[in-house]
């Protein structure tokens, strides 16, 4: 919540709308069609923008991108549980370790 606030998502635009999810149990989240633009910027190199929808929940407190997000920006994840990963576009060998957190 504290994102989308920064990013003036919340509360939210006209263009929301809102959706239901079943998972453990029933949740209702904003979605703001192509309200972001994302960039990965690591040290050597830059990759977006790309135009993508957010979808702000009050349960969840992680950022999370969906794997049509991670394919646009050439993100491959190598160790999911040491937060390695690499652009797809580069070397097997070349491994980066993800921020411990996002602002």
């Amino acid at each position: 919540m504290r994102l989308a606030r920064s990013l003036k998502l919340h509360p939210p635009p006209p263009t929301a709308t809102i959706e239901r999810y079943r998972s453990l149990a029933m949740v209702s989240v904003f979605r703001v069609p192509r309200s972001v633009e994302v960039t990965v910027i690591p040290e050597d190199r830059e990759v977006g923008p790309v135009v993508a929808t957010a979808v702000i929940s009050k349960l969840i407190d992680e950022i999370l991108i969906s794997d049509m997000l991670a394919s646009e920006l050439k993100i491959a994840i190598e160790d999911p549980a040491r937060g390695l990963w690499r652009f797809s576009d580069e070397p097997l060998d070349k491994l980066r370790r993800g921020p411990s957190q996002i602002p």
